[in-house]
């Protein structure tokens, strides 16, 4: 079984990698599974929705995961591997 399971999508602030492409990407690599880690540190980055409160790095706020946006493509990404 081949599988990696430490994935930062676009959805982490240091990865520009689109979530769906990951996924095509494992696919064309014969991965049986993969497992998306993306960063989100509670008590160091704001939350999405507190832009305000957030460094800036490279113009973009820095901020945890946007999850309403974020589980949606999960779902999707998931019916490329059906």
């Amino acid at each position: 079984m081949l599988a990696d399971f430490h994935v930062h999508s676009a959805f982490s602030d240091n990865s520009t990698y689109p979530l769906d492409e990951v996924c095509r990407d494992a696919i064309k690599r014969n991965l049986d599974e993969i497992c998306f880690t993306e960063h989100v540190d509670y008590g160091v980055k704001p939350d999405f929705d507190h832009p305000e409160l957030a460094r800036i790095e490279e113009g973009k706020p820095v901020t945890n995961v946007d999850y309403e946006r974020y589980f949606p493509a999960v779902a999707d990404a998931r019916g490329l591997c059906r």
